[in-house]
């Protein structure tokens, strides 16, 4: 993790040496849930949990349409247990700092511009908590085994924004896919696993930077 870091660091360094950087913040609301498996087949979704998201990000031109764009977010997942009879039912808050890593394509008309972006992120879970079936939240415990704090994502998503001279407002909706499991429990007849999966819908502002020619 640390060499990953550092390794982003120095990328991120030389690419501003070199290009055009924007700065920017961006806030919105996620929708998050678990995927559950049994000995690796999908069966079922929980229900959502909805919470906010604020991250900041860079946006380091590559060309006139290809950009890299480095974000660290902060989230929550996780999800509440299907169809439980009582309101609110049991649930997993699980609270992340997530490292994305997306190329975005943009094609502007005039003003306005359209974009796509994909790529992958790592999530470090800091802490979380059950609200348990006796109405009360229970501390979550990470050990690596069962419950695990790394959270490696793929991410897609596309929006709409408008070019106001040095800055730029965007609305952009974007879907999140676990490839780890947050989970992962040997049961005595079968193997019990979870998958986070994630919606949200952001507001972003950056401003760019040029870098002076000498």
């Amino acid at each position: 993790m640390r060499t990953f870091l550092i390794s982003t660091i120095f990328l991120l360094s030389f690419c501003s040496a070199k290009s055009q950087v924007s700065l920017g913040i961006k806030t919105g609301v996620s929708s998050a849930k678990f995927r559950y498996f049994f000995d690796d087949e999908h069966k079922l979704d929980s229900d959502p949990i909805k919470k906010l998201e604020i991250g900041i990000f860079a946006n380091i031109k590559l060309s006139n349409k290809f950009s890299f764009e480095p974000e660290i977010n902060f989230l929550e997942k996780g999800g509440a247990v299907p169809d439980y009879p009582t309101s609110p039912p049991p649930s997993n808050h699980y609270r992340q700092i997530e490292l994305a890593m997306p190329f975005k394509y943009e094609y502007p008309f005039g003003k306005i511009f359209v974009f796509a972006k994909a790529g992958p992120a790592y999530g470090h879970m800091i802490n979380g908590r059950t609200y348990t079936a006796a109405s009360r939240w229970v501390k979550a415990k990470f050990d690596n085994s069962v419950l695990k704090r790394p959270d490696l994502v793929f991410m897609f998503g596309g929006g709409i924004g408008m070019s106001l001279g040095k800055s730029k407002i965007s609305i952009e909706s974007r879907y999140r896919q676990s490839i780890l499991y947050t989970s992962d429990v040997e049961l005595e007849d079968f193997r019990f696993s979870a998958k986070n999966k994630v919606f949200g819908i952001y507001l972003a502002y950056s401003r760019s930077f040029l870098k002076s020619s000498k």
